[in-house]
C-alpha cells in the first residue's frame, strides 16, 4: 500500500502542535515480562526536535537485548522500545526546517548532524556531535518527553522509542523519505535491513565475481547476502545452525550452506577454504558471538582477504591478532551502519550503487570467521558485538598473509543521505523491467539490479498483539514481524 495514501495534509496546520498528547504505548516495566499496553503523556516538541506518529513499526534483536537487560547501564525501566519504524510528522520544535507537518519520515537510531567533520566526510558515517549512547533521554538537555498518568517518567531507547502512537525525536536522528514507499518496506530501511545491504556495498565493497561467508542468517546476514547478490558476488556461502535458513537464504542470493553441527572434525574455516580454493574474498558475522570472529578471519583469502566488524561492544575490549596473519595481506576495519549516510543513501538511489544495526556478539564466533577468510585478500565483516565487552583472539601471522578484520555500525550508512538510496533503489525494482535505460529486462543483469526487500517480511501483527512479535522473534519464525499502529491496509 502506497504510503502516501496516509500521510498528513500540509495544508491544514497541526490541531495538536503545542500540545501534550495522550496516547497509547507499549511500555516494557519489568525485564524480559510481556510489555504492558498504558496510555501516556507525550509532550510538544523542544527546539530541534520532532514529534512523530508512528504508523508501523518493527522488532529487531536489539529491542529484545535491551527487554531482557538486568543490569546498568541498559537496565532502565520503564522504557519504550523500538528503533525500527515509519511515521508522520506531526508537529516540530523551534529551528527545524527540514521536515514539516505531514512529511513521511524514518527516525533512526543512528545521528546525522551534517555539519560536524565527521558527516561531512564520506569517509566516516559516525556523528562526533550526537554521539551514538543507550540514550534514555533526548540527547539535546537529557530530559524526557514521555510520562505515564502517574507522572512518572518513562525512558526513551536508542533516540527513536516506536513502541508508541506518537514519539519525540531530535532532527539529527529524522529522515524524510519518499510517499511512494510502502509502508512495511519503509521501516525496515531504519536499522537491520540498512546495516547488512551497507556492510556489503560501502564496507566490504563486494565485487563482481567474488566470494562471499556469511555466518548467521538472520535479518541482517540475509540483507548481506543481498547486497552482495547485487553487487555481483559469485559464491554466496551461508552458515547457520539451522538447515531451514538455506531455503530462506536462497530467496536473497545464498549459493551454499554450511551447517557447524555437521562439520566433523573440520573447522568451518577448513570447509570454506576446501569450497574455495583457498578462502573468501569477504567474510560477514551476523550472528551476536564475538567467539566467531577469528574462524572468520582465517577463513578470509590470504592476500586480500577483509574481516569487517559491524558492531562494537557497549563498553569495549582488547582485540588479539596474530601479526603473521596480518603480514599475509588480510586487514581489519570497522564501520557503523553499513558505512552509509542516513539522509541521503536511504532515501535515493543510483544505478551504479551495485550491508541486529545492533546487534551482539561473543568472542568465539568472531574466532571462527576470521579464520574462513581467504589468505591473501580475504575479508571479514564483524556486524555485532557483546554488550560489555570480551577480548577477540586473533593470531598475528594470518593477519600479516592479507586478511583484514574491521568493524562497522549500521553498516556504515550515513543516515540521511544513504537512506534515500536504498529507499529509491526498492522503488527502482518496481518499475525495473520498464526502464530500459537501467538495463535490459531481459538480461541476467536486470534480476542483479533487483533489490528484494518484501521477503523480509515474514510476519505482521497489530499494536495490540506487539507482544506476539516477541514471541515469534525468540522462536526464531520470523525475519521481521511488522507492527500496524493503526491497520489501515
Amino acid at each position: 500500500m502506497p504510503s502516501s495514501e496516509l500521510v498528513m495534509d500540509n495544508k491544514n496546520a497541526s490541531s495538536t502542535a503545542g500540545k501534550i498528547i495522550r496516547c497509547r504505548a507499549a511500555i516494557s516495566r519489568i525485564p524480559g515480562k510481556p510489555l504492558v499496553m498504558e496510555e501516556i503523556e507525550v509532550d510538544p516538541p523542544k527546539a530541534g526536535e520532532v514529534r512523530i506518529k508512528i504508523l508501523c513499526t518493527s522488532l529487531c534483536h536489539s529491542d529484545v537485548t535491551f527487554w531482557r537487560s538486568t543490569q546498568p547501564p541498559m537496565a532502565v525501566f520503564p522504557r519504550i522500545l523500538g528503533h525500527e519504524a515509519v511515521g508522520v510528522v506531526e508537529s516540530v520544535g523551534g529551528g527545524v526546517e527540514e521536515v514539516r507537518e505531514g512529511d513521511l519520515v524514518l527516525p533512526v537510531f543512528q545521528g546525522d548532524c551534517g555539519e560536524c567533520r565527521d558527516c561531512k566526510s564520506p569517509k566516516s558515517n559516525i556523528c562526533s556531535k550526537f554521539v551514538n549512547k543507550d540514550n534514555q533521554s533526548m540527547p539535546r538537555d537529557g530530559t524526557n518527553r514521555f510520562r505515564d498518568l502517574k507522572g512518572e517518567v518513562i525512558h526513551n531507547v536508542l533516540n527513536v522509542s516506536s513502541f508508541t502512537e506518537y514519539t519525540v525525536v531530535d532532527v539529527t536522528h529524522v529522515v524524510k523519505i519518499t510517499p511512494d514507499i510502502p509502508l512495511d518496506i519503509a521501516c525496515l530501511l531504519s536499522c537491520g535491513v540498512s546495516t547488512g545491504l551497507g556492510a556489503a556495498w560501502k564496507v566490504a565493497e563486494v565485487e563482481e565475481g567474488s566470494t562471499v561467508a556469511i555466518f548467521g542468517l538472520g535479518a541482517v546476514g540475509l540483507s548481506v547476502a543481498e547486497g552482495a547478490r547485487i553487487r555481483g558476488a559469485t559464491r554466496i556461502i551461508g552458515v547457520d545452525l539451522n538447515p531451514e535458513k538455506f531455503e530462506t537464504g536462497k530467496k536473497f542470493g545464498i549459493t551454499d550452506f554450511i551447517n557447524p553441527a555437521t562439520c566433523g572434525d573440520k573447522t568451518v574455516s577448513q570447509v570454506i577454504k576446501e569450497m574455495t580454493d583457498g578462502g573468501a574474498d569477504y567474510c560477514f558475522e551476523c550472528i551476536g558471538l564475538a567467539s566467531v570472529m577469528n574462524d572468520a578471519f582465517n577463513s578470509s583469502r590470504e592476500g586480500w582477504g577483509k574481516t569487517v566488524i559491524l558492531g562494537v561492544e557497549m563498553h569495549g575490549s582488547p582485540i588479539s591478532l596474530n601479526s603473521i596473519e596480518i603480514l599475509k595481506g588480510r586487514s581489519v576495519c570497522g564501520t557503523f551502519f553499513g558505512g552509509l549516510k542516513p539522509k541521503s543513501d536511504i532515501a535515493y538511489s543510483c544505478p551504479e550503487v551495485p550491508r541486529q544495526g545492533f546487534i551482539y556478539i561473543h568472542r568465539h564466533v568472531v574466532t571462527k570467521q576470521s579464520a574462513s577468510s581467504r589468505e591473501g585478500w580475504g575479508k571479514t565483516v564483524i556486524l555485532g558485538v557483546e554488550m560489555h565487552g570480551s577480548p577477540i583472539s586473533l593470531n598475528s601471522i594470518e593477519i600479516l598473509k592479507g586478511r583484514s578484520v574491521c568493524g562497522t555500525f549500521f553498516g556504515g550508512l550515513k543516515p540521511k543521505s544513504d537512506i534515500a538510496t536504498l529507499a529509491q533503489k526498492y522503488l527502482d525494482k518496481v518499475h525495473l523491467h520498464s526502464s530500459f535505460h537501467l538495463c535490459d529486462p531481459d538480461s541476467d543483469s536486470a534480476g542483479l539490479l533487483e533489490l528484494n526487500l518484501d521477503e523480509f517480511i515474514t510476519h505482521e501483527v497489530s499494536f495490540h498483539d506487539i507482544n506476539k512479535a516477541f514471541d515469534l522473534l525468540l522462536e526464531g519464525k520470523s525475519l521481521r514481524c511488522v507492527i500496524w499502529i493503526d491497520k489501515q491496509n
